[in-house]
C-alpha cells in the first residue's frame, strides 16, 4: 500500500511538471494579467513558457515589439533562471530593440543580466531628458552591458558603456554627422553612473547619475572643436557663458 501511494505521488507530480512544461504561454499570460501593472499592455501571446513570443508591449510611453524568449532548462538543476531574450529589430533605428541574458536565482532573488546590448533612438532618450539644446537629432544611444545585478535603489554591481551611433544633426543649412561618444557605465552606492571623457570633437565631459525616481544628476562640460559647424556653436551657446577654458557648463 506504501508503495503504491508512493508511486501515485510520483505519477502526480511528475504529471504536473510536464502540464507545467507543455502549457502555452498565452495560458500563463492569461492567469498572470491580473496581477501586472495596469499601465502594461500585451499584444497576442504565442509559443510556451520556455520558448515564446509577445508580439507587442507596451508600459506607458515605451513600446517593444517581437518581445522573444529561450529558457535554458539545465539551468535550473543550478538553481537559476536563466533566458536568451530578444526584442525589436536591429536594423530599424527608429524602434527600441536588444538582446541578452537574463538571470533569476530562485532562491537568492538576484536578478541579472549579462552579454546585454539594448538600442534605442538617441532622439527619444533626448526628448526624454529634456535638454535645454534647439537641436534635431537622430542616431542610435547603445547600451552594452557585460555584468549587472539588480540592487537598491537601481544596481548593485553594473559594468559596461554607453554610445551613440550614426549619430546626425540638423543645422540651419542642413544635416551634418557627429563622431561617436562613447561612456563608462557603472554601480556606485545602489546608482547608475556614467562618465564621458572629453576626447572627442564635442568635447563634451558628463559625470551622471541616477539615484532614484526623478532623481538623476548630470554635471559637465561641452567645448565644440573649431572644426564643427558653425550651427554647434551657435546651439551651445544656449547653455550660457563659457568659463575662461572656453568650455560651457551642463548641470541638469
Amino acid at each position: 500500500m506504501k508503495k503504491t501511494a508512493i508511486l501515485t505521488g510520483l505519477f502526480l507530480v511528475c504529471w504536473v511538471f510536464f502540464i507545467i512544461c507543455l502549457m502555452p504561454a498565452y495560458v500563463v499570460g492569461t492567469l498572470a494579467k491580473p496581477y501586472l501593472p495596469a499601465q502594461l499592455k500585451l499584444g497576442e501571446i504565442t509559443g510556451s513558457i520556455w520558448q515564446g513570443q509577445i508580439a507587442q508591449l507596451a508600459f506607458e510611453q515605451t513600446h517593444i515589439q517581437k518581445l522573444a524568449w529561450d529558457i535554458t532548462p539545465t539551468s535550473l538543476l543550478l538553481g537559476q533562471l536563466n533566458a536568451k531574450v530578444t526584442f525589436g529589430q536591429a536594423k530599424d533605428v527608429a524602434q527600441l530593440s536588444g538582446k541578452g541574458v537574463v538571470g533569476y536565482g530562485i532562491f537568492s532573488g538576484a536578478l541579472t543580466l549579462n552579454n546585454t546590448q539594448v538600442r534605442l533612438p538617441l532622439a527619444d532618450m533626448i526628448t526624454a531628458l529634456k535638454l535645454p539644446l534647439p537641436v534635431s537629432v537622430k542616431g542610435q544611444l547603445i547600451a552594452d552591458i557585460s555584468q549587472y545585478q539588480l540592487g537598491a535603489p537601481y544596481c548593485n554591481t553594473l559594468a559596461g558603456d554607453l554610445l551613440t551611433k550614426d549619430v546626425s544633426v540638423q543645422g540651419f543649412s542642413g544635416w551634418f554627422t557627429v563622431e561617436s561618444l562613447i561612456g563608462e557605465l557603472n554601480c556606485r552606492d545602489g546608482a547608475v553612473t556614467l562618465n564621458v571623457e572629453p576626447d572627442n570633437e564635442l568635447g563634451l565631459e558628463i559625470d551622471a547619475s541616477v539615484q532614484g525616481p526623478n532623481q538623476m544628476k548630470l554635471a559637465g562640460f561641452i567645448k565644440p572643436a573649431a572644426s564643427m559647424p558653425k550651427d554647434v556653436h551657435n546651439a551651445v551657446k544656449f547653455l550660457g557663458r563659457p568659463d575662461e577654458q572656453g568650455r560651457y557648463t551642463l548641470r541638469f
